[in-house]
């Protein structure tokens, strides 16, 4: 369904509801009970707001959209949102603020569940903020998430929780502003940290050159399917809607200085540099190109270097 500059209002909170569709702003706004809307055609609105119910975008669809807010509102039940392979959703806000609601990308409000899957591709200008309720954001085999200006968490209620999962064959691109290592409470001042689980997939970096750095404190615990790290440099197409190497030849640096553990596979692929500066425990570790370098109480577990690539 295309359609720009309108509003399009659901509704099945109550049983007897039905639905209704009205084009008087630039919105999309659901009230889907357990019922699913489907975004199956290019569209932009002004933000998108669901409440109860599942979003799906689909069928190559490119979505752009100011914000997002799951389980908008204090209404029973869990909202999903589900970016199926080949679809493109782009979120331009840069807000965080969780007090007022207003973050540009909201997983859950209203002390209830928000799920958000990603098998296509998902563009972040804000980070991740939860206000309420428990957030929970996969990405998934296929699924590529770009994170332009780094992966930050904000929250409002240090009770709840938010979890973050990069599954096998999933892929996240960060910006200059890292990981975060941990959630801030607006309210309460205080700072929680969110589950992050690495099991398999690909972590990279956006930039336009050689300079491209991110760096992070985050402890990390890679999963029975490993994790490769990937220091060639991404950019961010003119649209904002894509991301692509800038030239295989193009590295950048990551540097990880909180602790490595779970004993399993690291790899380091594309040009560039990939730092360990704090103790790293890992079953194996390839280096297919560029440097890795480490320091600290560090077990490689078996090493293999392609020709080329360096182990410092």
């Amino acid at each position: 369904m295309a359609m720009k500059n309108s509003k399009l209002f659901i509704s099945t909170l109550f049983a007897a509801a039905a639905l209704g569709i009205s084009a008087d702003a630039a919105y999309l706004d659901l009230y889907l009970g357990t019922a699913t809307h489907n975004e199956t055609a290019d569209a932009t609105y002004d933000y998108i707001r669901v409440t109860n119910g599942t979003i799906n975008i689909s069928n190559n669809a490119v979505i752009t959209t100011g914000s997002f807010r799951g389980t908008s509102g204090n209404a029973n039940g869990p909202t999903t949102l589900n970016i199926q392979s080949g679809a493109t959703l782009t979120v331009t806000g840069t807000g965080t603020s969780v007090s007022a609601g207003s973050a540009s990308f909201m997983l859950a409000n209203w002390s209830r569940n928000g799920t958000v899957n990603v098998a296509g591709t998902l563009n972040v200008n804000s980070g991740l903020s939860s206000r309420d309720g428990n957030g929970f954001f996969n990405v998934n085999n296929g699924g590529v998430v770009n994170f332009v200006n780094g992966l930050t968490f904000a929250a409002r209620n240090r009770s709840n929780s938010m979890n973050f999962a990069l599954n096998n064959g999933g892929r996240i691109n960060i910006g200059s502003g890292g990981i975060e290592a941990t959630a801030t409470d607006e309210e309460q001042h205080t700072t929680s940290t969110p589950n992050f689980t690495i099991d398999g997939g690909t972590i990279g970096i956006l930039g336009t050159d050689a300079s491209a750095a991110w760096s992070t404190s985050r402890e990390l615990e890679i999963g029975a399917n490993g994790l490769t790290v990937d220091t060639m440099v991404y950019k961010m197409a003119s649209d904002g809607n894509s991301s692509a190497a800038i030239d295989p030849a193009v590295g950048g640096t990551i540097t990880l200085t909180g602790a490595i553990s779970g004993g399993n596979a690291l790899t380091k692929d594309g040009a560039g540099t990939l730092a360990l500066t704090a103790a790293a425990t890992l079953g194996a570790t390839t280096v297919n190109a560029g440097t890795l370098s480490f320091a600290g109480t560090t077990s490689l577990g078996t090493t293999t270097v392609a020709s080329g690539a360096a182990l410092d």
